[in-house]
């Protein structure tokens, strides 16, 4: 079983693979950049990412998107982060939240999934992962991280930012963390009830 994996950032590509190959299903890096909608909703710019890459190459695939809401800034930069990211960066939030003493922040994915007999319908899975911001960067760049947020998120019960965990205890965490593993073994679970239907 084989799925098609819409991105251009390849750290998105391994961590799925991670969760995906234990349940048999290979995943195919299809590098396409696609055009995200302004929105608030991750579900809605995720859909539409989605339904572009099934329409350029017709096969089964998926694509991820992403929002990061931090609480004492109510919820910014949501859906806009990879904007944000591009203009004053990890450093320009870390300033944002100088002097803040709760420092609350999550994750919110969702993986989109189309083919030939659901398009133009789709079916997502979504994590929300719970953690605090650093007061400082932490860590060194990894190839399985796919964000620059990895060296200022800390993951809840967790001491560590994702870019200081060596790539062992990274994996460790996204096994165990229950909301990851909830969607991406979700995900795999209808994924192969679906090929052998």
């Amino acid at each position: 079983m084989k799925v098609y994996y819409a991105t251009t950032n390849k750290a998105k590509v391994m961590s799925l693979e991670q969760a995906l190959t234990p349940h048999g299903i290979a995943v195919i890096h299809e590098n396409i950049a696609l055009d995200e909608p302004r929105s608030n909703s991750v579900y809605t710019i995720v859909s539409n990412k989605v339904r572009q890459a099934f329409e350029k190459i017709k096969k089964p695939v998926v694509a991820l998107d992403a929002e990061f809401s931090i609480k004492a800034l109510n919820g910014f930069p949501g859906t806009f982060v990879n904007h944000t990211l591009d203009t004053i960066g990890t450093k320009g939030l870390l300033k944002l939240m100088q002097c803040r003493k709760h420092r609350d922040c999550m994750f919110i994915q969702s993986l989109a999934y189309t083919d030939e007999l659901m398009f133009p319908d789709l079916i997502c899975f979504n994590a929300l992962i719970k953690g605090v911001m650093a007061k400082k960067e932490y860590g060194n760049k990894k190839p399985w991280l796919w964000s620059r947020l990895g060296f200022i998120f800390i993951p809840e019960d967790h001491t560590k930012t994702l870019a200081e965990m060596t790539q062992e205890e990274y994996y460790y965490w996204k096994t165990n963390s229950q909301n990851e593993q909830y969607y991406t073994n979700a995900f795999a679970n209808w994924f192969v009830k679906r090929q052998k239907q």
